[in-house]
């Protein structure tokens, strides 16, 4: 029963990360003239990708198989989300929030999953949860240490 839990909110975690992927896809093309944030998102974009294998190698271990439906609604979210501040002008600074709330409810979803493996004496799972982590705090960091820049970018261009 509660390896059924684990493998439920595998499929979760695994959906979020493909819902940040479509998201990360779009955010290339918004910062296409800031060299130092377009790279950092193609790196946390190819980050996002490794997680999500990850997470499906772990889900296929346990014997579980990937949720259509979990992974076909986040994906649809993630269209809506990455093209949701394309009409503000304050575009950059909207995308820095919703990035940085997106990373920290990966980390929250995260430290439960692995909350959860450790429970249940996954060690394996709680392995792959805590490499996935690592990098959604790392993102979470360097997204927080890049708003005042954001907003005081978009504020100088306002003026």
């Amino acid at each position: 029963m509660h390896q059924e839990t684990i493998l439920s909110w595998l499929n979760d975690a695994y959906a979020m990360e493909k819902d940040s992927e479509e998201v990360l896809e779009h955010r290339l093309s918004d910062v296409a003239d800031e060299p130092e944030i377009k790279s950092k998102i193609e790196e946390h974009l190819n980050q996002t990708r490794g997680q999500a294998e990850r997470l499906k190698q772990r889900i296929e271990a346990l014997g579980g198989k990937i949720s259509m439906i979990k992974s076909g609604f986040y994906n649809l979210m993630g269209f809506f989300k990455a093209r949701s501040t394309g009409p503000f002008s304050d575009e950059s600074v909207k995308n820095g929030i919703a990035d940085y709330t997106t990373e920290n409810m990966e980390i929250a979803s995260y430290e439960a999953l692995k909350a959860g493996a450790e429970e249940i004496g996954d060690k394996e799972t709680v392995k792959v949860i805590e490499q996935n982590l690592k990098e959604e705090q790392d993102m979470a960091n360097w997204l927080k240490s890049k708003m005042p820049m954001m907003v005081k970018n978009y504020l100088q261009t306002q003026m």
